[in-house]
């Protein structure tokens, strides 16, 4: 598995189907929240919530940190479940 710093973010790169060929390759993008809800319960260690955003290609990337620039969770006194999305549904 690699890992990417490209712009802001840490970018993994995976592959479909675990198949490690070029054509299969895809980006994922994670953010943590950084709402002060979720900043106290990172400084206590516990979860906090997330998104993780799927990029077919890396033209596509900043199209994705454009989005996650602005992002917060709905309610950072929950727990949410992570929430995953693909770069076309942004």
């Amino acid at each position: 598995m690699e890992v990417q710093k490209m712009g802001k973010y840490y970018v993994r790169v995976c592959y479909r189907n675990g198949i490690a060929k070029e054509e299969n390759k895809v980006f994922e993008v994670h953010k943590l929240c950084d709402c002060a809800w979720c900043r106290e319960k990172y400084l206590g260690r516990t979860r906090v919530n997330k998104i993780t955003i799927t990029a077919e290609c890396e033209d596509e990337i900043e199209k994705v940190e454009r989005f996650l620039d602005g992002w917060k969770c709905a309610n950072g006194e929950k727990d949410l479940p992570i929430v995953f999305m693909k770069a076309n549904q942004i």
